[in-house]
């Protein structure tokens, strides 16, 4: 909380959860499966230009449009839907070096939430015409860190939820664009970068790549000790401990939920046991890391029930795999590379209008699109 000593327990709790989940069992979880795998391979569709260094993409359901972080500029670049994706005239101006961003919802007034990094704050931008900034939450640090540092977003309930870089999470009343709670610091070591709700199990997740955790709020009711403004560390199973977490998606044909790790080449899976989340390693291409490369975004396409993971390193900017846990159901060679010139992927998002994946290309300034 801001102020008071709730937030100096937070440590001891997270500390706690984690040594009780060293003890977690594979024996007592269940087995989890996924669609099989089609070897039949995507195609790049184009590409458009956008602002120096887009990170971060968000589809947006209501207007049809997709809404990428230009960090080098300090705007945000709007993308229509369709057979021909266009950019908009209009980039809105938000903060300083602009990371996540999400779409919120019609409690908030469908706004779209962008988390400024380089300026410690959160820009609501409206999804209307003329796509203007309407508020602008400042977050303060309760950390040794002289400034808070927003660098996820989720949108969840009313509620924007941020993962900021100061070791903190900060709790954003999005219907009245108003602080609700900031909570830390998490621990010494952290440094949270990416925020998602996961809604079909009404869960909110956080990727501690400093700490190297994974936290999370349950809003479902089911787990009250684990609800705001006190995050639960995960529940670690086989002793897959993250060496740096980063972003997430949902696979809602199998409950699942994927997060990519960078530094280890990997891409990881959570499951529920008992409503509690546990980290799971899985299986997939041939049964290592070497089809990733630095993997930052990923997104699970329900078009063809497939994962897709946006590499920011090596030669492919994306790697279509197969994902599976505890089974043999890859088949060898069970994964796709796209490359798209020189380009590094960094973000990449789903748009179910048009089938289409937009990936962000951090270098070159576009976004290329891949159906």
């Amino acid at each position: 909380m801001v102020g008071g000593e709730q937030k100096m327990k937070l440590p001891t709790i997270a500390l706690i959860s984690v040594g009780i989940c060293l003890l977690f069992l594979f024996s007592i979880v269940p087995s989890a499966s996924v669609n099989a795998y089609s070897s039949a391979t995507s195609t790049w569709k184009g590409s458009v230009a956008v602002g120096p260094q887009p990170l971060y993409a968000a589809y947006d359901p209501v207007n049809k449009l997709v809404y990428v972080t230009d960090s080098g500029s300090d705007r945000l670049s709007l993308i229509t839907s369709g057979s021909s994706p266009t950019v908009l005239s209009e980039t809105p101006v938000v903060g300083s070096a602009p990371w996540g961003v999400t779409f919120t919802g019609s409690a908030c007034g469908n706004e779209v939430a962008v988390a400024n990094s380089g300026s410690g704050s959160v820009s609501f931008v409206s999804s209307s015409k003329p796509y203007n900034v309407v508020a602008t939450v400042s977050v303060p640090s309760v950390t040794s860190s002289p400034t808070s540092v927003p660098y996820g977003v989720a949108y969840a309930v009313g509620y924007v939820y941020v993962a900021d870089g100061a070791g903190q999470i900060d709790i954003i009343n999005c219907s009245t664009n108003t602080l609700a709670d900031v909570v830390g610091p998490l621990t010494p070591l952290s440094s949270l970068v990416s925020a998602y709700y996961d809604s079909m199990h009404k869960i909110v997740y956080f990727g501690d790549d400093g700490a190297s955790v994974i936290w999370y709020y349950d809003l479902s009711g089911k787990e009250p000790s684990c609800a705001p403004p006190n995050p639960c560390a995960i529940q670690v199973n086989e002793g897959n401990i993250f060496d740096e977490p980063g972003t997430f998606t949902l696979d809602r044909a199998n409950g699942l939920v994927y997060v990519t790790d960078s530094l280890a080449n990997s891409v990881r899976a959570i499951a529920l046991y008992k409503h509690q989340p546990y980290l799971e390693a899985v299986q997939y291409g041939a049964y290592n890391s070497t089809e990733l490369y630095q993997p930052v975004g990923i997104v699970f396409n329900p078009h063809n029930n497939e994962v897709y993971v946006a590499n920011n390193g090596g030669p492919y900017e994306v790697t279509e795999v197969c994902v599976a846990m505890h089974s043999s159901s890859c088949p060898s060679g069970g994964y796709n590379e796209y490359t798209n010139g020189a380009a590094e992927g960094f973000g990449i998002v789903n748009d179910p209008a048009n089938g289409y994946l937009y990936v962000t290309n951090e270098n070159s300034g576009s976004v290329s699109f891949l159906s």
